[in-house]
């Protein structure tokens, strides 16, 4: 897999970071923000918010949604199933989904474009 590989859904992208360091005590790149504008959105990103939250085991929770502002996702404990849902009214992928699996172990992140829900 590539660093950068779409999802089935356009504009959502799942990112394989970097990881340096010996196990216990490695450090995760999850992405710079020049190589994001480059392989993924076209211009750059700038998040306008970093938010951490925590659920109890089998909580699910409700699609969130921003039509002005990407995101990131990651998992830093656990593991989580994020959903991305297009909610873009004029997408050819409107109201379709797609699924991935980001955990503590491979630190994958996935990038959610604007009008995308997760």
């Amino acid at each position: 897999m590539s660093k950068y590989q779409p999802l089935a859904i356009a504009g959502a992208w799942e990112i394989a970071p970097d990881t340096y360091g010996p196990e216990g005590r490695s450090v995760v790149d999850v992405c710079r923000f020049a190589e994001l504008a480059e392989h993924v959105t076209g211009d750059d990103f700038r998040p306008g918010q970093i938010l951490a939250a925590t659920s109890a085991l089998g909580v699910l929770r409700g699609v969130h949604y921003r039509a002005d502002q990407s995101k990131l996702a990651i998992c830093v404990a656990g593991a989580i199933l994020d959903v991305v849902v297009d909610l873009r009214v004029d997408s050819l992928t409107f109201g379709q989904w797609c699924a991935v699996e980001l955990d503590d172990v491979t630190r994958h992140a996935v990038y959610i474009a604007p009008g995308l829900g997760h």
